[in-house]
């Protein structure tokens, strides 16, 4: 199989799902009283946004629209994530309770004795600084038992947990594997939370470009762990594979390249945003593509090419371009999806720039029909033909693979 079936089957199922919320959302607007929902107002104040926006700017503000929304998620959820009561119950609850736990569990059905050992110690360590931390004689005393258990509960039982179960997960069936990967990722953040902590702290406010960078690499550490599993079983149902390759080679790989592309992207486009110059806006999304491009060949470079010895860039070439590696025939094997995973944040902005332009041309066509204000004061039938308009898209993709 080439994997092209499953692209057609794919997109013909997003063109009935668009179909349907199509139907579903112009049924709403001549339904009863819907002024008061959430939606219906973020919706009216979406498409006023895009009735006033003159052509020219489309772009611009679509695709800072989307570079907005990753640095608000790099924010919310992972910069300043210690603000909400959930990411203190999650940290607490894992390192502290859950953690522990399972390494007893384990060492009494027969497992390895380590982590409840190592757990143990920590546990005498802070019951020894707490004896001696108001002790100024013991000072050096006190420091050392600090660094070891800041860097035992932040770094090293996160890290040897997740090693372990990444390394069953990589022996697992990939449909459980991925399943699975959801529960692990905690873990990745926890170890990416506390490496930001540590960046903050030795650049102690200073080169915020740097620290911005780091953080949006960091913040995607755990979304890509999972991805790379995802797209592993996208690459399995697309052609078949029975057993698809899954080495530490490639999740690796595939976490670092994949997350240099977030800061990447966001630092290259906002820039360019902000001087709103057309040129200059296509030429940042030139830029981002070929950097993309060669985060791809490197990913596929160490994740493939070299775990099989051989480091010639034509296979990562192939493979980029839905080829089998040898480049005879087309193939969306796991490698393809795998290989393109840095393409994501490009692609999200790509995404937003067309439904920009998609949403100006229903709102213009509606302003010719029935006046400029028809968008606005009509959001969800606005809405609906805007999804309307994608699932044309989506069958047209379907028809042409």
């Amino acid at each position: 199989m080439s994997g092209l079936a499953f692209v057609s089957g794919a997109a013909n199922v997003a063109a009935v799902v668009g179909t349907v919320f199509s139907v579903l959302l112009v049924a709403l607007e001549f339904g009863p009283d819907r002024h008061g929902f959430v939606v219906y107002r973020r919706l009216t104040a979406f498409w006023s946004c895009v009735a006033r926006t003159p052509w020219p700017a489309v772009a611009a503000l679509a695709t800072g629209s989307v570079t907005a929304g990753l640095e608000r998620a790099i924010h919310t959820l992972f910069v300043d994530a210690d603000r909400s009561a959930f990411f203190n119950a999650l940290f607490l609850g894992l390192v502290f309770l859950a953690l522990p736990a399972m390494a007893l569990l384990n060492a009494l059905v027969g497992g390895s004795s380590l982590l409840v050992t190592f757990c143990a110690v920590v546990v005498v360590v802070f019951a020894m600084l707490n004896l001696s931390g108001e002790i100024g004689a013991t000072w050096l005393f006190n420091r050392a038992c600090a660094t070891f258990l800041g860097i035992s509960v932040f770094f090293f039982i996160p890290a040897y947990v997740l090693q372990s179960f990444s390394d069953r997960l990589l022996k697992e069936v990939v449909g459980h594997a991925v399943l699975e990967s959801i529960l692990v990722a905690p873990l990745g953040y926890i170890l990416a939370y506390s490496a930001m902590i540590f960046f903050d702290n030795l650049l102690r406010g200073r080169a915020r470009r740097l620290r911005d960078a780091i953080n949006g690499f960091l913040a995607a550490l755990p979304v890509s762990y999972v991805l790379t599993f995802a797209a592993v079983l996208v690459g399995h149902f697309a052609v078949a594979d029975p057993e698809p390759k899954k080495t530490w080679a490639l999740l690796l790989a595939s976490m670092v390249f994949a997350s240099a592309a977030l800061p990447f992207v966001i630092a290259v486009l906002k820039p360019v945003l902000q001087s709103g110059r057309g040129l200059a806006l296509a030429a940042a999304y030139g830029t981002c593509l070929v950097v993309a491009s060669g985060f791809s060949i490197l990913l596929y470079t160490f994740a493939y090419a070299a775990v099989d010895g051989a480091w010639s860039v034509a296979p990562a070439l192939n493979v980029l371009v839905g080829m089998a590696p040898d480049g005879g025939h087309i193939y969306l094997g796991p490698a393809f999806w795998v290989a393109h995973l840095p393409y994501i944040p490009i692609a999200l902005c790509l995404a937003g720039f067309a439904i920009g332009l998609l949403a100006k041309t229903v709102a213009a066509l509606l302003g010719a029909l029935r006046g400029e204000a028809f968008a606005r004061d009509k959001p969800l039938l606005s809405s609906g033909l805007l999804c309307a308009m994608l699932s044309l898209l989506a069958w047209g993709l379907a028809g042409l693979t």
